[in-house]
């Protein structure tokens, strides 16, 4: 007899992170507008990854297929929009204070915070090798409460500080840090350096 061939064929489904619905789409770890700024014209940017030593020229920032659907990439889209539009007017908008302090009028601390938590939280669900050192295990959730504005009691958020990095050696507009975990003084936190302003 015969053999009989199993020519059926299997599709995994992907399932959004977030919601848990499908499709997923191609959703930006990092806006691309911030992107376009660091490359200012260039074809290329210069890419630093911890695990695999040296200089890497790439075109974009990453992306993955595998963790958001349409509709939630648009609400984390909202913060995104806002910290773009933030870092764009920043120079406009800032005032000095006492060195290295500055004060920004009418800034939406929410939404930098929530924008702060959304590009860690997209790495830490990332399954690609540039995304494996961000890992938030048991408080994924509870960033992703902090992003989408979920209910949650006592609503917890993180502290979130943003620095302006100078250099009198480099020129610095141009440099773009990814998620790292860091830990200074025993204090575990994240650091990040995306756009110039």
């Amino acid at each position: 007899m015969k053999p009989i061939l199993n020519t059926e064929q299997h599709t995994v489904l992907i399932l959004c992170k977030k919601c848990g619905g499908s499709p997923t789409i191609r959703a930006h770890l990092i806006p691309l507008s911030f992107v376009h700024r660091i490359r200012d014209g260039h074809k290329k940017i210069h890419a630093h990854y911890k695990k695999r030593p040296g200089i890497h020229l790439v075109q974009s920032i990453l992306f993955d297929d595998n963790i958001l659907c349409a509709a939630c990439d648009r609400e984390i889209g909202v913060l995104d929009k806002y910290a773009v539009e933030f870092c764009a007017n920043f120079k406009a908008s800032h005032s000095s204070l006492i060195y290295p302090y500055f004060s920004v009028n009418n800034a939406n601390t929410n939404f930098l915070i929530r924008f702060a938590a959304s590009v860690i939280w997209r790495y830490s669900i990332s399954s690609l090798w540039q995304t494996n050192e961000i890992n938030l295990g048991a408080e994924t959730d509870i960033f992703k409460s902090i992003i989408f504005n979920e209910s949650q009691t006592p609503i917890i958020y993180p502290q979130v500080g943003f620095m302006r990095y100078t250099s009198n050696l480099y020129n610095v507009e141009h440099f773009c840090a990814l998620p790292i975990l860091t830990e200074v003084n025993g204090v575990r936190f994240y650091v990040i350096e995306i756009i110039r302003i």
